[in-house]
Formats: structure tokens, C-alpha cells, sequence
């Protein structure tokens, strides 16, 4: 790995076209020879340019106008990182960081959900000398991009550098599909990307349960393709969970609950919604066929899990890529669900709780640690097994953990792109910001 630092980038009107001048106090950091001919890199532009020191016992490096506009960097000064390869004598200016999503332009809020993260992650860039913009990639060739950045919380549109490392954050499913040529163009580039793409519920589902050791901690599920499915399960279960496949943020699923004399159904698209009572499974099955259409759904046995002050929780764990092979918990949080929905996600009325806390009511400190450390080394677990077997870098998961009665914790989902709508109430950049940058760098800019 190359030695990183951080200098100064600035544009000399003097300046030869073909000449970079570097100062004695860089070229002594990172190992430049005068007059030889260097390669310099911004992103995955290049540029072949005569290096030329210059006395100076601060870290600056000055380039032509025209190379300044070539790789669409600042016309004012900027403090970017910089690294040298004196392999292939290459200079390595950022990295160049992309988040790929949508971008509605009209809007007040043109990247909604992402705008309070894409800020702090603007914030850590500006402080380490990274180069970051958000891009829909609807103005795009094989020198430079249309992309957004923020000034004062403002988006700023401008040209940016194709970048050394894409992170996907498409929201939409049917859009993810219909971009299969921005992935094409990527790939061709060899530019690296995570997320790779979603992955639905009933694909995930098998690859978790691939693994023997997890089995225990998965509830039955399987895909609902007939009425015998639904007997199946309701034979087997008291309650039982419909979920769309490709579903996200608790919307358009199903609580079956068994009694007596027949079955209620719920769903959590709906407050103050009273559940309706029907007598049989063949009934039952029409009733749910008429409102899930063609949408493909699994069926999952649901598990009696411990309450918080009489509402229902989950916890959602977020993990993510530190290298190839190793994985941590960054955050953990129980989301405690409306008094009035059958789901906790935050979207539906759910509130965030310390996790100790809610433990912390149904057992005592020493069991509350335990459980807590098993749930964390389990999610562990989850990462580095699935990223084992899926194509594609992920670098990041946010994982559903329920408890039941008795401690024991149970998967309730996996999310290849966990929501990052939650607002920070301070002017610190929160963890999963940092693990982010931290795998940028490591998938895209780790040079030779």
C-alpha cells in the first residue's frame, strides 16, 4: 500500500500544460525524483505530465488550468489526499467517491432519504481529502460525469471525474433493474460498486439457511405458491407472517393469527385497522390472492417474541466490510413497533430504543449482556457466511433479530440496503458515515 498524505491542489495560470510542479516538502513525503515523467490519476482519469519541485516547506501541488478543468477539479484551492506509486510512477489525487441514486431535481429535497447521510458523508470527505458527489448517471461518458455535491447544504451541480468507487444506493427495485447499463459501464471501467444490487427476501432466506449453522436461528419459511403452503404453515403455527419478497420499510405484509373457530388476518399498511375474521383456508387463500395479485410473497411462522412496555421490537443490527474477509457491528438499535401495527420498521410509526434498555425489562444485567454479545457475534456470522457465497461486493448489512421468551434470537430478515433516512440530531458524523468512507477507500482506492 502506498503512503497517503494530504496537500493542497491548486491552478497556476502560468503553468505549462504538460507540467505538474510538486513541493520539496511532498516530493520528499512521498518519494518524487525531479523531472521525471509521472502518470497523474484523479478518479479514472489520467493524464502523463513532467513533475517538476519546487522549494516550498509546505505539501502543494500546482497544475495548468486546462488539467484543472480535464479533471473537473476546483478552481480554488482544494486540500485532497494524495498517494505515490513509484512502481508505475503514479501520482493518485482523492479517492473519488460516488453515491449512485436517485435524484428528483424539482424537488425541495432532491435525494430525500439520503440527504441528512450524503451531508455528514460530504463533511468527513472535506476533512480527509476525499472528492465526493451524488449522480444519477443520466450525463455520463468515459472521462467525466454530471454529479451534485453539497456547499453550505446546498446541492451544486457540476462535472465531476469518473470515480474510483461507486456506492449504490438506487431505492427503487424497478429502477435498479431498468440501469443495467450504468452496472455495464461500470464493470467495463473497472470501477468497483457496493451494494451490488438488492436481493429479495426469498433469496436471501435460502442462503442464510444454506448454512447449517444458522438453520436454528431461522424461522420456517417458504415461498407461497399455492393454498397447501398456507395450510401447511397454519397446521404447523398459531401465527404466520406474509411478506413481499421485494418488499421494504414493513409495507403490504400480513399477520395470520389461528384461533379457534378460524383465522384473523392483519396488515400493516393500515392504523386503527380492525382484523377480519374468516372461517377457512380455502376462503382465506382467495381473500389473500386478491390482494397480494401477482406479487410474489413468502410465508414465515411467526415467533412469540419478547414486548417492550406492550408494543412489539425488533433489533436492527447494521454491519459492515472492514477488508476481504472481516466484518463489525457499527450500530444496533431496537426499533419498537406503534401500539397499533403489526411491524416496527420507523416508517410505520416505529421509535428507536437502546437496546440495553428494552433487554434490560426481561432480564437481568448478566443475561442482558450475554444475549446482547450473542446477537452481535451471530450478525457477524450472518456477514461473513453470505459473503462467502454472493456475487458482488455488499460491504454493508442491516439485520432484523427477534428474542423470544426465552432469550433465544432468531433472523427475522437480512437487507442488502438498509434505510438511511434517520436524521442526526447533532453535528457529529455518525459510525456507519465513517464505515462507509472506510470501504470506499479500501475497495476503491487501495493502489498496488
Amino acid at each position: 500500500m502506498n503512503k497517503i498524505t494530504k496537500a493542497i491542489v491548486s491552478k497556476d495560470p502560468n503553468q505549462h500544460i504538460k507540467e505538474i510542479k510538486v513541493t520539496k516538502s511532498l516530493a520528499t513525503e512521498l518519494g518524487f525524483l525531479n523531472e521525471e515523467k509521472v502518470h497523474l490519476n484523479c478518479g479514472k482519469t489520467c493524464l502523463e505530465l513532467y513533475l517538476n519541485i519546487v522549494n516550498s516547506n509546505k505539501n502543494y501541488i500546482l497544475l495548468s488550468e486546462s488539467t484543472i478543468d480535464m479533471f473537473n477539479l476546483p478552481n480554488d484551492s482544494a486540500y485532497l489526499r494524495v498517494s505515490y506509486s513509484k512502481l508505475s510512477k503514479t501520482i493518485y489525487i482523492g479517492p473519488v467517491i460516488c453515491f449512485f441514486t436517485e435524484i428528483y431535481e424539482k424537488s425541495k429535497d432532491p435525494i430525500s432519504t439520503l440527504s441528512s447521510f450524503s451531508k455528514e458523508f460530504q463533511r468527513l470527505c472535506n476533512k480527509d481529502g476525499g472528492i465526493f458527489y451524488l449522480s444519477n448517471f443520466n450525463n455520463f461518458d468515459k472521462q467525466n460525469i454530471e454529479g451534485y455535491y453539497y456547499e453550505n447544504d446546498t446541492l451544486v451541480k457540476k462535472r465531476f471525474p469518473l470515480p474510483d468507487v461507486v456506492y449504490n444506493r438506487i431505492h427503487m427495485r424497478n429502477n435498479e433493474k431498468k440501469l443495467n447499463h450504468v452496472f455495464k459501464f461500470l464493470n467495463q471501467q473497472s470501477i468497483p460498486y457496493f451494494n451490488d444490487k438488492y436481493l429479495d427476501k426469498w433469496e436471501l432466506h435460502n442462503f442464510i439457511y444454506s448454512f447449517p449453522h444458522l438453520r436454528p436461528f431461522v424461522p420456517e419459511t417458504l415461498f407461497l405458491s399455492t393454498e397447501n403452503d398456507l395450510k401447511y404453515m397454519l397446521t404447523n403455527y398459531d401465527i404466520v407472517f406474509l411478506k413481499p419478497t421485494n418488499g421494504s420499510q414493513g409495507r403490504s405484509i400480513f399477520k395470520i393469527s389461528k384461533t379457534e373457530d378460524g383465522y384473523f388476518i392483519d396488515t400493516s399498511n393500515n392504523k386503527n385497522a380492525n382484523p377480519q375474521k374468516i372461517s377457512n383456508i380455502p376462503q382465506l387463500f382467495k381473500k389473500i390472492k386478491r390482494k397480494i395479485t401477482n406479487r410474489p410473497y413468502i410465508i414465515q411462522r411467526g415467533i412469540t417474541l419478547l414486548d417492550f412496555e406492550n408494543r412489539s421490537f425488533d433489533i436492527r443490527v447494521l454491519c459492515h466490510q472492514t477488508d476481504e474477509l472481516h466484518w463489525k457491528v457499527t450500530n444496533h438499535v431496537a426499533r419498537v413497533s406503534h401500539p397499533e401495527m403489526i411491524v416496527s420498521n420507523i416508517a410505520k410509526g416505529g421509535e428507536l430504543q437502546p437496546l440495553d434498555v428494552v433487554l434490560l425489562t426481561s432480564f437481568d444485567l448478566k443475561k442482558s449482556k450475554h444475549i446482547k454479545k450473542f446477537i452481535m457475534e451471530l450478525c457477524i456470522d450472518i456477514c461473513t457466511s453470505l459473503n462467502g457465497v454472493l456475487s458482488g461486493i455488499y460491504a454493508e448489512f442491516g439485520i432484523d433479530i427477534g428474542i423470544d421468551e426465552e432469550g433465544k434470537p432468531w433472523i427475522i430478515e437480512v437487507n442488502t440496503k438498509p434505510s438511511k433516512n434517520t436524521t442526526n440530531e447533532n453535528n457529529s458524523i455518525r459510525p456507519s458515515v465513517y464505515s462507509i468512507y472506510h470501504a470506499c477507500n479500501y475497495f476503491g482506492f487501495n493502489k498496488e
